[in-house]
């Protein structure tokens, strides 16, 4: 077994060979390390991962050395590094995965269908241009088309175009997926062809522009300093055509003259710029954009992820029984005005009333199904609740547009906590206490900018690794109960008193004498003991964004598990299993520690980059996994091939070498290597 194959495990390489590995590279290679003689390995580690951090971009050889320096310095030469760091660009995509976290692909079937890209045949010499079927030269009609600058006509024939027809006789607007003009004949492309496509190509360029807009407007408002409320509130967004077009077209739909609209000229993505409003505060900074919108088939999954943008709410785990379900004696709850039911219902209301309530700030955007485009026709009119965890948790009222919506939401503390959540998990990643929670949301609540979290979370790990190079690593807690295995009557079990005080500190408060899972009382059944196990230790309770640190969720762990396996033995497997969840060492983002391995090899090399559903994941759940263990290694077969070849080194002799180093875990783990 490779070592590397022993550490995914679980084993660490010694820094020895680490330092040999690395110096055999950099030797083999012909590329000579930067890497100050004697440099601690640990050190050399925390300035790399601080790079990753600020940036998401590989620290360089020409500052390598700089950075080593910083490091092993006072505090004020890390703080100081910090600030040059963070003083820089941040990639735009680095931004938005770092406020917003993973986003859902611009679907296939809408915003701008597949089926909604021309089709053109050459007909009697002529190139005509159709959606379902062909038709002769002599029955196309000449139409300019909305993306032609030059005001040229193209042949188009009549069931492409049918200018006149915007809706079906249901109500849903040409662009809808359920009316795909591959199932049904109702639509074409209407007047200047506003619904369709010029070719794959355009579709192509415009799904990746509609990403951009995200990510752009994010790295904007990062980059320029500002609150981070604005990337959700304001009216402007960095767009380019495609989201340009997208605005445009739903005008057209409400009525007006596709021929003042179109073409567009001058949107090149690179610019903020305001955004039209049909109605005042139709937009709200990203969760306004088309990709954004249509990222769920309905509104009530868009709401879901907004949630999750702006409050962390994760997804809940009900506990709901089938009994409990058919007890309501309720059909329909999504159909007409069901919603208030749903959101209201005990044992739904958890989720539903800041889901329900929220999507009519929104319901001038429908369900794709029925159209892609602003309905004015279909928006809610005066002010209307925000809901917290419950129907009774009443946040306030707001305007019900996408502004009122964004407004209130980002003003509760459920955003603050959310925002700092996410810097904290980018930097410690799984092992920040709870002191170190509280300077970085110190942090966020005196500037509510990103940059400035980050800096307070960054040093913040950075004086912790220099403390442990310096005294050693903390004690590793005990895995060992306070008190002898618990006693039993019957199904009930004694509750420890270490873990009545843990009950009594996070529990209580909502697992009162008149909740339904009381845990107050001396004992508990076995079932409800297994529940706070298993729910404790993967991260489900206690609710909150921050919940608890890891101590006290161990403390939480090995308690439960002694009181349920009165077996020594089937105790401390428990223990291990829940105190550990058999996670794998933390990781940088996905994207970041591609980067890095193709560093390793060489700061110029360039080409070959992987996509990993990784990438996708919270920075919370990033850890080193198989599939990105083997993204790690087909980087660096490719970038290490690459290298060997262009400098006209053997091969087959450096090759080898050259992998090893690059699929070290520590090049994508973070922490001392």
């Amino acid at each position: 077994m490779s070592i590397h194959a022993r550490q995914f495990i679980g084993l660490v390489s010694s820094t020895t060979m680490l330092a040999a590995v690395v110096l055999l590279v950099a030797g083999t290679l012909g590329c000579p390390s930067s890497t100050p003689k004697g440099a601690d390995p640990r050190l050399v580690k925390l300035s790399e991962d601080l790079q990753l951090f600020a940036t998401g971009d590989a620290l360089r050889e020409k500052d390598r050395a700089s950075a080593i320096k910083a490091v092993t310095g006072n505090d004020a030469d890390v703080e100081a590094w910090v600030d040059g760091l963070l003083s820089g660009k941040m990639s735009n995509r680095f931004a938005k995965d770092l406020v917003v976290s993973a986003t859902s692909p611009v679907k296939d079937r809408h915003p701008m269908h597949y089926n909604n890209v021309l089709k053109t045949k050459s007909v009697d010499g002529s190139k005509v241009h159709y959606l379902r079927r062909p038709c002769a030269a002599g029955e196309a009609v000449p139409v300019i088309p909305w993306w032609d600058e030059a005001g040229e006509t193209i042949l188009v024939c009549p069931e492409a175009y049918r200018p006149e027809v915007k809706t079906d006789d249901v109500g849903r607007t040409c662009g809808a997926s359920m009316l795909d003009p591959s199932d049904n004949d109702t639509c074409g492309c209407g007047p200047m062809l506003v619904y369709c496509l010029r070719d794959k190509k355009q579709r192509s360029a415009f799904k990746s522009d509609m990403v951009e807009e995200v990510q752009n407007t994010v790295g904007y408002v990062v980059n320029k300093d500002l609150p981070i409320e604005e990337a959700f509130t304001m009216n402007a967004s960095v767009h380019s055509l495609a989201s340009e077009y997208l605005y445009r077209r739903a005008r057209v739909v409400s009525g007006e003259d596709a021929t003042t609209l179109f073409p567009i000229k001058g949107y090149d993505g690179t610019e903020l710029r305001p955004r039209h409003e049909q109605v005042p505060g139709q937009h709200a900074g990203v969760l306004s954009t088309p990709m954004m919108l249509y990222a769920s088939d309905a509104l009530r999954g868009v709401m879901r992820n907004y949630f999750e943008y702006l409050w962390c709410t994760g997804v809940a785990r009900s506990n709901v029984e089938t009994e409990a379900v058919l007890a309501l004696k309720k059909v329909d709850l999504r159909v007409g005005d069901g919603w208030k039911d749903l959101a209201s219902m005990p044992i739904c209301t958890d989720c539903h009333a800041k889901l329900d309530y929220g999507m009519q700030f929104f319901w001038g955007y429908p369900s794709s199904t029925m159209g892609v485009d602003f309905n004015i026709a279909n928006i809610r009119h005066g002010d209307g609740p925000l809901y917290g965890d419950s129907i009774k948790d009443h946040r306030g009222d707001a305007p019900q547009t996408p502004a009122g919506f964004a407004k209130l939401v980002t003003t509760q503390p459920e955003f603050a906590a959310c925002m700092t959540k996410k810097v904290v998990d980018h930097v410690f990643n799984g092992t920040a206490t709870n002191a170190d929670v509280n300077v970085v949301t110190k942090a966020f609540d005196e500037t509510h900018k990103v940059k400035a979290t980050l800096k307070a979370a960054m040093v913040r790990y950075a004086k912790r690794v220099r403390k442990e190079v310096k005294d050693g690593p903390p004690k590793a807690p005990s895995m060992k109960p306070e008190a002898p295995p618990a006693a039993r009557t019957g199904d009930q079990i004694a509750v420890s008193p270490a873990l009545q005080k843990l009950l009594h500190r996070h529990c209580r408060d909502c697992h009162g004498k008149d909740d339904p899972l009381p845990l107050s009382g001396p004992t508990l059944s076995e079932r409800d003991m297994a529940w706070i196990l298993d729910r404790v230790a993967f991260g489900a309770m206690p609710k909150g964004v921050e919940g608890i640190d890891d101590e006290t969720r161990r403390a939480f762990v090995v308690e439960s598990a002694s009181a349920l396996f009165p077996n020594e033995d089937d105790r401390r497997d428990a223990i291990h299993f829940y105190a550990n969840m058999l996670k794998a060492a933390p990781t940088h983002r996905f994207f970041s520690a591609i980067e890095n391995v193709r560093a390793t090899v060489d700061d110029d090399v360039g080409g070959f980059r992987p996509s990993g559903t990784e990438s996708a994941v919270a920075q919370s759940l990033q850890a080193y996994s198989p599939g990105l263990a083997l993204s790690q290694a087909v980087t660096a077969m490719a970038a290490c091939g690459k290298a060997a070849k262009e400098r006209g080194t053997d091969p087959e002799k450096n090759r080898a070498a050259c992998v090893e180093a690059a699929t070290r875990p520590s090049v994508v783990t973070t922490g001392l290597p």
